[in-house]
C-alpha cells in the first residue's frame, strides 16, 4: 500500500502505462462536476468510480475485501477518512472471490491490521495483496467524496 499526496503520486508509483492514465485522469480534475457512478478511462483497463458516503465508526471486528484483477488508486476529494489494511494472505475468508465483482471478503481474528489516515488531497493505492476496509470516521462520521481509479492488473 501506498499513501501520498496527488501532486507526488507520479513519483512513488511504478509509471505503468495504466497507472500513469489513472494518474493523469486524478490530476486532470474531470471528475470534479461528476456525479457518483463510473467514468470511463479506457475500457476496462482503467477507470473510475465517483463515490459520495457518509463514513462510520469501526465496530469490534473488520471485514476486508481484496481484489485480484485490478488496482485501487483511491482519492479523497472532500472529507476525511480511514482506511484499515493487512496483508490478504491474513484474511480469513467469509465471501470466496467473486470474478464477476473482483472481490473477496473476509475478516482477520487475531492479526494487527494497519490504519491509513486519508484527509482531502491523499491518496492510497491497494495492491492485491493489500486486503483493505473503507469508509470508516477519523473522528466523527462525516461526508466523504472519493473517486476510486480501477487500474488492471497486468496479465
Amino acid at each position: 500500500m501506498i499513501v501520498t499526496d496527488l501532486d507526488r503520486l507520479d513519483q512513488e508509483v511504478r509509471p505503468a502505462p495504466a497507472m500513469a492514465k489513472a494518474i493523469e485522469f486524478l490530476a486532470g480534475g474531470a471528475w470534479r462536476q461528476a456525479p457518483d457512478g463510473r467514468m470511463e478511462i479506457d475500457g476496462d483497463q482503467v477507470f473510475a468510480v465517483v463515490q459520495s458516503y457518509e463514513t462510520r465508526q469501526a465496530g469490534p471486528e473488520v471485514t476486508f475485501e481484496a481484489h485480484r484483477k485490478y488496482v485501487d488508486v483511491q482519492y479523497v476529494c472532500d472529507g476525511e477518512e480511514v482506511i484499515h489494511y493487512v496483508d490478504t494472505a491474513q484474511v480469513v475468508v467469509h465471501t470466496p472471490y467473486d470474478p464477476a465483482r473482483d472481490a473477496m471478503l473476509g475478516t482477520a481474528p487475531g492479526s494487527p491490521h494497519s490504519l491509513a489516515y486519508l484527509p482531502a488531497g491523499r491518496v492510497a493505492v491497494l495492491y492485491p495483496s493489500d486486503a483493505h476496509a473503507a469508509m470508516f470516521a477519523a473522528a466523527a462520521p462525516m461526508r466523504v467524496r472519493k473517486v476510486v481509479v480501477k487500474v488492471a492488473v497486468p496479465a
